[in-house]
């Protein structure tokens, strides 16, 4: 996640706690609930919270997206495909504004 000098950063942003890989297959201990981790943030009271992303049910309905504590999740299953290292989108050229027009 960081590189170089950043290594300290990533030490207190962690707080040495465990990091689930987004993408893996995740449970919430305290109800239960089981999906794939799809985000994480990190707030500034340092508080690490993860997005899960329940799975499609019966009626083929997709549940909403719950947060969960990083002291409450548990990893079940590492994720079957990597997320993409390359970056997509970015920077891009400022846009050409034309001349306007001569009266």
């Amino acid at each position: 996640m960081f590189s170089g000098r950043n290594k300290e950063k990533e030490k207190i942003m962690t707080r040495g706690i465990k990091m689930i890989e987004l993408g893996s297959e995740v449970k919430d201990i305290v109800t239960g609930l089981k999906g794939i981790a799809t985000g994480r943030t990190i707030w500034s009271n340092g508080c690490v919270r993860y997005a899960v992303q329940g799975k499609v049910d019966k009626d083929g309905k997709v549940p909403d997206l719950y947060w969960v504590d990083e002291e409450d999740i548990v990893e079940i299953k590492k994720p079957v495909k990597k997320l993409l290292k390359e970056k997509m989108g970015g920077p891009r050229p400022n846009p050409q504004r034309n001349v306007d027009p001569q009266r």
